[in-house]
């Protein structure tokens, strides 16, 4: 029997010449062959009963193909290979109808399971109460000559019971696959998929841009070693179909050169990537269609601008930056976030507010500051607890140290670099230091030591008093660079006297 492999990105790789049950399913389900009765009739191969899942539309996999052929062979079949990787496939719109309608097949099959199935159990139930009443609660007689039987009969309403939830369980399972398989469609055509898709296409198109225009590179001219002499090298990318351009020598002084070369796209891989930009052309078509379809606003970065209230999963967050693609708003994952999240109310809740960013393929909505403080005029009533951060003192590169904050779980940690010498500050908070920002009366010292060598403890040098009622970080950061400049610039000139 000869058994024919075929590709094509029409339909996928199909395996012709083959039935169910004649020894061939087993080996290509090895490979990940699959049984199908949805598959294309061929005019001159007739009709195909396997085939090989997510290969439309598709480069075949010519790796499997000859781990497939190979097996087969050795189980006494005779394999052709045909594959066409370069004609573009057509019709997207036909296959996603096609697989709405295998949606809507696989909806109703689940659906009649799960009513058989819950008409089974409901009958199991049913039976063994009529027997439950016609025991009437008769209790087992010990020693009776009726407790064998009624011990066995116990067991029989056990079991059957047990198969009623059985059956119960997998009702459930089946009318879950069935409602999702009714909802396949809306899914994959929402909104906000269909942007993801879009985008995802559109940047598939931008690598085969880059693919085509090849790639410079290094080859190592190494006569005596590996890699062997750049002409051979260069030889065996000729022979792979891969034009290769020379551009430029280098001797490197020991007998071996760098080479640098341009390596083209080869004319079948050209011919591929051309098949795949026509697809995709009229994927990202039939997605647009589609969107504008649905009517759904596509909000970009020209749409929105810093202070506006953007809606997200039922919540409106304040916009604090607009990004190419996406927006940052306040942390969304805080708890008991309300209707409507502002920065303000998120920094006089945490002293160190977080952000999140957010895609504009999930946003839903869009507000103005001006109309939510007319919509939601209680969120905007109560003014931000001690104001914001003070602006951070930064040490330039003309000052004499560099000052490098660390962070840390339950203190605050700088690098202090004077010169040759590196010093390290801490700085202990407080219980408090991670919920409102409230002010600290009595806020612990920075201590202030010297990295010693290695294997020995750092050498103390201060500890320097932070004042009363800071309420940042940023305090106690300007507080150090208030004691470090003075003090490095007495030190790199005690160093430069000594000197």
């Amino acid at each position: 029997m000869t058994i024919t492999l075929k590709h094509t990105r029409q339909h996928g790789t199909l395996a012709y010449g083959t039935c169910r049950g004649d020894g061939a399913g087993k080996i290509l389900h090895r490979f990940n062959f699959r049984f199908s009765e949805w598959l294309p009739v061929d005019d001159q191969l007739g009709e195909p009963v396997f085939y090989l899942p997510h290969s439309r539309r598709r480069t075949a996999d010519s790796w499997k193909l000859d781990q497939a052929k190979t097996a087969l062979e050795e189980a006494g079949f005779t394999v052709e290979i045909t594959v066409d990787n370069v004609t573009p496939a057509t019709g997207f719109d036909d296959l996603e109808n096609e697989r709405y309608t295998r949606a809507e097949a696989r909806a109703t099959h689940y659906q009649d399971k799960a009513s058989s199935a819950d008409a089974e159990s409901e009958a199991i139930r049913s039976r063994n109460k009529q027997t439950y009443d016609a025991l009437n609660g008769t209790p087992i007689l010990i020693g009776h000559y009726s407790e064998r039987r009624h011990r066995k009969l116990l067991d029989r309403l056990w079991k059957r019971e047990g198969k009623a939830w059985e059956l119960y369980d997998r009702a459930k399972d089946w009318r879950a696959k069935a409602d999702a398989a009714e909802r396949f469609q809306h899914r994959r055509e929402s909104a906000g998929t269909t942007q993801r898709r879009i985008a995802r296409l559109e940047k598939r198109l931008r690598q085969i841009d880059k693919l085509m225009a090849g790639r410079d590179d290094i080859l190592w001219d190494n006569p005596t070693e590996w890699p062997g002499p750049v002409d051979a090298q260069l030889e065996e990318y000729r022979h792979k179909g891969v034009p290769v351009t020379v551009l430029a020598t280098k001797d490197n002084g020991d007998a071996t050169r760098n080479v640098f070369v341009h390596f083209g796209v080869s004319e079948q891989y050209k011919a591929e990537l051309t098949a795949e930009v026509v697809e995709i052309t009229e994927e990202i078509s039939y997605w647009e269609m589609v969107l504008e379809a649905t009517g759904a606003k596509v909000y970009t970065k020209a749409n929105i601008s810093r202070g506006d209230f953007i809606k997200v999963s039922g919540r409106w967050l304040e916009v604090t930056k607009v990004n190419a693609r996406s927006v940052t708003v306040p942390d969304r994952f805080t708890r008991d976030t309300p209707h409507i999240h502002t920065w303000d109310a998120l920094a006089a809740a945490q002293r160190h507010p977080h952000t999140s960013t957010v895609p504009y393929d999930e946003i839903h909505g869009i507000l103005t500051g001006t109309e939510a403080k007319e919509r939601f005029p209680a969120a905007f009533a109560a003014p931000l607890e001690g104001g914001k951060p003070p602006r951070r003192t930064t040490a330039k590169r003309a000052k004499s140290y560099k000052l490098e904050y660390r962070g840390g779980h339950d203190c605050e940690r700088w690098t202090l670099q004077v010169g040759p010498d590196r010093y390290s500050a801490t700085w202990k908070t407080p219980p408090s230091w991670y919920g409102p920002p409230t002010p600290i009366d009595d806020p612990a010292p920075i201590v202030i030591t010297k990295a010693a060598e290695w294997g020995r403890p750092d050498e103390p040098v201060t500890e320097l008093t932070v004042p009363a009622g800071i309420r940042w970080r940023e305090d106690v950061q300007n507080a150090l660079h208030a004691w470090a400049e003075p003090w490095a610039a007495e030190q790199q000139a005690n160093r430069t006297d000594t000197t």
